[in-house]
């Protein structure tokens, strides 16, 4: 029930924003899944760079990738919250977060682990 509220939460616009998209796009599978292939890719390989200078790298190449699907104008349901979410991460502090910060990473993973179809991939807790 959870993975489905996540995955509505982010196919309505999610990410706490109260804009939802009615339009929908031409698609073009081979490319959008293309991107979100390279995208989830970036994804995988974050958690291998946490904590070192370069840990925001494949985060903001997930960015970009799921961001050039959307300029092609295909469809791409999910990416714009995705591409929020990814956003986020990259605000929130590495080292010392409050309880809310916490709450609010676990939110964003959680949503991304769905959209990604990569359960728990940063593990329970973290950071």
């Amino acid at each position: 029930m959870l993975a489905a509220s996540l995955t509505m939460a982010i196919a309505l616009g999610g990410c706490g924003s109260s804009e939802s998209s009615s339009t929908t796009t031409t698609t073009s599978p081979a490319h959008s899944r293309a991107a979100y292939g390279t995208a989830r890719a970036e994804w995988l390989f974050a958690p291998d760079v946490s904590g070192s200078a370069d840990q925001g790298i494949p985060v903001e190449h997930a960015i970009d990738d799921l961001r050039l699907a959307g300029l092609t104008g295909e469809s791409t349901v999910g990416f714009p919250s995705a591409i929020r979410y990814l956003k986020n991460l990259l605000t929130l502090p590495d080292a010392m977060p409050t309880a809310a910060e916490r709450a609010e990473y676990q939110r964003d993973d959680n949503a991304l682990d769905t959209f990604f179809h990569t359960p728990n991939l940063w593990g329970p807790g973290t950071p």
